[in-house]
């Protein structure tokens, strides 16, 4: 807990030091214990928490003492409300990395004779055989806020660093007027501390393919790039381009079926000794080739990129997944943010709404008097919808006229954007992670059950391939069948291992018991022909086996 409150005092309080009565690392560190510890996540339960600790919980978390009746001091909901919510994100997320590293720096074990721990080796070599890639890779790239507008009227751009393996977004910068990208791209890093960014793969698109970048990760902050090529370096795509690439053989190939399409990615590695770019040791090809599933028409795009990795430190596989995995930052901070736009609603009377740092993104306005004009109108709409009186089909034609909204059409379009600004809000909310977190479940069961789906139905990899309706109802439904049993198969067995560790002493609480998910599919051999014997005893279970002692 000290080391805590020694991170989180780092934390620059912006609160008035007039009336202050608690320390912002204590507010803090009560959150971080409650949320990560009690597993609550809402200001209400943190407070709610914290007024359960005893005597010595509120000392180590640093509490103020009151001499007069002999406790320690317990903060309010309100009190918690306000430090989080005037608090920088940023900043606090700082602190909070850093202290996540200290927690899971790894502990030194034996040592090789080339001073490598043992543990790491055999973790290296495991990982050079397999594709994962060794190192850990950011992604960097800028976005325009279609939805936001300075008050010149100007465009929003940002730059984000983002990580690979989680989409956890490390450093942000917005980008200013009057200059671009290329400026921002080391104080955007510099945002980054050495212990995340040494040893780590820069990506960026084309436009970061700069020498100053360059020197900037290897020689200043020992960090390795990824830079794709484009026609904006000329001299040095025309160099790239003109390697004999017809003499070099296919090192890596890969072919994937998914969303609606299928898709055969092959990579070409050359070795380079710096060719015209700083430390550059590889120049990378790879050739997409796509086509939409039912056609067989083919598109080819060709992409060229250029590392400082030596072979021994980058394989083929390795520098695909990374080009692969840029598009992370464009699936997680740029999807989300790039169309957006947070609505006003002006009420007479009242005064405007502070969206706070979002306020560059929240400058249109709902036109209330359209709403009200066209309410007594909207709620026939929903009441019909209900009821079943009209078809959704014969609505959607009263709400149109000739591809163009119809006033009532426009009045529910005007309240609908005030649904989706609550809902964004909702879902950016730092403090109230409530409906973040049910969303986000939400979302992880259905992505896990069409996993599990996809799993089973391995012969096309989750394609229903049926000509004829009739036939695809036979396959959903044999599949639904077999999906269903395997939940039912893990539900009782997971009831049954949670009772035997229960009676073997364990603490298992309940709530961590409802987090378990039976949609887990990787002790199921999906291959084979297999017979379901009806058993002489259908409540019986098979005993439970102890994967530390029992290896068949």
């Amino acid at each position: 807990m000290e080391g805590l409150l020694d991170r989180l005092a780092g934390v620059n309080d912006p609160r008035d030091p007039r009336g202050v009565r608690y320390a912002l690392a204590t507010l803090l560190a009560i959150g971080v214990c409650a949320m990560t510890a009690a597993g609550h996540n809402c200001l209400t339960a943190i407070a709610e928490w914290v007024r359960r600790c005893d005597q010595g919980d509120l000392r180590r978390l640093g509490c103020p003492f009151n001499p007069f009746t002999g406790r320690y001091r317990v903060p309010d909901e309100r009190t918690l409300r306000d430090a989080y919510g005037k608090v920088d994100p940023a900043d606090l997320a700082a602190v909070g990395f850093g202290h996540l590293a200290t927690l899971t720096r790894p502990e030194s074990g034996a040592q090789t004779p080339d001073g490598v721990t043992e543990r790491e080796q055999r973790r290296a070599h495991h990982a050079a055989a397999g594709g994962t890639p060794r190192r850990a890779a950011i992604a960097v790239d800028g976005k325009c806020l279609r939805g936001a507008r300075r008050p010149d009227g100007s465009q929003v751009f940002i730059l984000s660093a983002v990580r690979h393996a989680d989409a956890v977004t490390l450093a942000a910068r917005q980008i200013d007027a009057k200059t671009n990208e290329i400026p921002e791209f080391a104080p955007l890093l510099d945002q980054i501390t050495d212990t995340d960014l040494a040893g780590a793969v820069i990506t960026a698109d084309a436009l970061h393919a700069q020498r100053a970048h360059a020197v900037y990760l290897v020689e200043q902050r020992h960090a390795q790039y990824l830079l794709t090529v484009k026609d904006n370096q000329p001299t040095l795509a025309a160099a790239l381009w003109a390697l004999p690439w017809k003499q070099v053989p296919v090192l890596h190939r890969q072919r994937d079926r998914g969303h609606g399409r299928d898709e055969i990615r092959e990579v070409q590695v050359v070795t380079v000794d710096d060719l015209m770019f700083p430390h550059a040791h590889q120049v990378v090809r790879i050739r997409r080739r796509r086509r939409q599933l039912g056609t067989k028409k083919w598109t080819t795009e060709v992409v060229y990129a250029i590392t400082d990795l030596p072979t021994h430190q980058a394989r083929p596989e390795e520098i695909a997944a990374w080009a692969r995995q840029h598009w992370t930052i464009e699936n997680s901070v740029h999807w989300a943010l790039g169309g957006t736009g947070f609505w006003r609603a002006d009420i007479p009377g009242r005064a405007a709404g502070d969206y706070g740092p979002l306020n560059a993104i929240a400058r249109n306005k709902v036109n209330l008097e359209r709403i009200i004009t066209h309410w007594p109108d909207m709620l026939r709409v929903a009441g019909s919808l209900i009821t079943n009186q009209v078809r959704a089909y014969d609505l959607l034609r009263m709400l149109t006229r000739d591809g163009h909204p119809t006033p009532l059409g426009q009045a529910l379009a005007e309240y609908g954007r005030i649904a989706k600004t609550l809902h964004l809000l909702a879902m950016v909310d730092p403090v109230d992670e409530t409906y973040r977190r049910t969303v986000t479940r939400q979302l992880n069961i259905g992505e896990s059950r069409h996993s599990l789906a996809r799993k089973i139905l391995h012969g096309h990899r989750g394609d229903i391939m049926q000509p004829y309706r009739a036939g695809q109802e036979d396959q959903l439904g044999a599949l639904g069948l077999v999906l269903n049993a395997v939940v039912l198969f893990n539900t009782r067995y997971i009831d049954l291992a949670v009772t035997a560790l229960r009676e073997q002493g364990s603490q298992v609480r309940d709530e961590d018991a409802a987090r378990l998910s039976p949609l887990g599919y990787a002790h199921v051999n999906m291959l084979g022909r297999y017979t379901f014997p009806a058993p002489s005893n259908a409540q019986r279970l098979r005993p439970l086996r102890d994967p530390e002692t029992d290896v068949s």
